[in-house]
């Protein structure tokens, strides 16, 4: 029994049957066992202890390591396991691990995330007097100006969230010029929306959020508001009635992505440095079919237009 602990305190890898539920942080993106368009693999990591999911679709295989700390030479070490291990992957993607002085500095992004609180009074206390000030006023305008407001909780499985959804789409091509370029129900399943939060002002729709809650954590996977309200802050107020109903229902944690927007840096959120990078196979073979598209594009445009419009007219 001392030996196999001695073992341990060297780098290696185990495959586990088991222990999805210790993955952390917990939520989807380092849980690809809920993830219904992959293959996985649930790899346990020593000396870290640490539970981690391979993410495997097609020929890509992704570290889903989000929010956690391991070294450079940690990840390094676990992508040539992955490429010994594993033949049919050719590509390995390091998911917005937690970057330290060890990791070049061209793989750094910011992240945020937030500490859910156990109570909403103690969410409010993290904004300043001014900001629980404004935050009271501008739901009072609206109450004001519109008699009532609603922020209502679906699921993404709901009857009336492709309705929903058709309207965030909508919004987001007016506010962003986004344009998604699927269906509702197609937005939902790619993007592991659970959950949608609807704010509406006098019976108009006024915000939305599309969540992934599978887990104890969760991740916001977007919002939007109409621009139309935009005097009464649609975005803030839905935001904050988001995150006192996840702390209702239990929630730990909340990651944000990074970027620069401002209500990302309220509530307490937490900044970190994090790295994200791929690395692929050293063989010819490898970087032909990672490059494939890319390389008959460029080969296509190479060749006369003539050709090029003989092809694309037998195509």
């Amino acid at each position: 029994m001392h030996e196999r602990r001695e073992n341990f305190d060297k780098k290696q890898v185990i495959v586990c049957k088991d222990g999805f539920d210790e993955v952390e942080p917990n939520f989807i993106y380092n849980r690809c066992d809920l993830m219904n368009d992959c293959k996985v693999q649930l790899l346990k990591y020593f000396p870290n202890q640490l539970y981690i999911t391979l993410k495997i679709k097609k020929n890509i295989g992704t570290l889903c390591v989000w929010g956690m700390k391991l070294s450079y030479s940690d990840v390094k070490f676990l992508i040539d396991y992955v490429l010994k291990n594993y033949a049919g992957i050719d590509k390995v993607e390091v998911m917005r691990v937690c970057a330290d002085e060890t990791y070049p500095s061209k793989y750094f992004k910011n992240d945020f995330h937030i500490d859910l609180p156990n109570k909403i009074e103690d969410l409010e206390r993290r904004l300043s007097k001014k900001g629980r000030y404004n935050i009271r006023r501008e739901k009072r305008i609206v109450m004001d100006d519109f008699g009532t407001y609603s922020f209502r909780h679906i699921k993404s499985n709901d009857r009336q969230a492709s309705a929903i959804t058709e309207k965030f789409f909508e919004l987001k091509q007016k506010n962003m010029g986004s344009d998604y370029r699927m269906d509702a129900e197609s937005y939902l399943r790619n993007w592991y929306v659970t959950d949608i939060y609807c704010l509406s002002f006098g019976g108009r729709i006024a915000a939305i959020i599309m969540s992934c809650e599978q887990c104890d954590s969760v991740y916001l996977e977007n919002l939007t508001y109409d621009d139309v309200f935009a005097n009464y802050s649609p975005g803030q107020i839905a935001y904050d009635l988001y995150l006192k109903e996840l702390i209702k229902r239990g929630k730990k944690q909340i990651f944000l992505l990074g970027g620069n927007y401002e209500y990302k840096k309220r509530y307490g959120s937490i900044e970190k440095t994090v790295a994200e990078f791929s690395v692929i196979r050293n063989s010819v073979k490898s970087y032909v079919k990672i490059y494939e598209k890319e390389l008959l594009i460029r080969c296509f445009n190479v060749i006369p237009k003539s050709v090029q419009a003989y092809i694309s007219h037998k195509l």
